[in-house]
């Protein structure tokens, strides 16, 4: 994969969500932004064609990260979407086979911006 990657950054905490898309935007990647589940899958069905990578937290008041990005999957079933969860939680802790599936990726919460990035740039190959 070449040029600018545009990612689908979803978080409902105001101030890591800006934190995160300017980490992102001095990155050089593209970033849309949204602030729950609900608004992200409607600038997924907007964007679709254009979305590289999908970067949501999981726990999240309207609608979670493992629900929209389920959505998502069940309403462009042919597109193979790479997805990347953020939590507080482990894994382990949150016991949800979504979070294992073969396009899906997780870090955990407290993250740096460099394991942000060298995790983007191992999924984005």
């Amino acid at each position: 994969m070449s040029g600018i990657k545009k990612i689908l950054f979803v978080e409902d905490e105001d101030e890591l969500r800006e934190l995160t898309a300017g980490i992102l935007k001095r990155n050089f990647y593209e970033v849309i932004v949204a602030a729950g589940g609900v608004q992200a899958l409607e600038l997924f069905q907007k964007h679709s064609a254009e979305i590289d990578l999908l970067v949501t937290d999981v726990f999240m008041p309207e609608m979670s990260g493992l629900d929209w990005v389920e959505r998502v999957k069940s309403l462009y079933p042919e597109k193979k979407i790479k997805v990347l969860y953020l939590s507080g939680q482990t894994v382990a802790q949150i016991k949800d086979p979504r979070l294992l599936d073969s396009d899906s990726y997780f870090l955990e919460k407290p993250y740096t911006s460099k394991i942000l990035i060298e995790q983007l740039k191992k999924i984005l190959i």
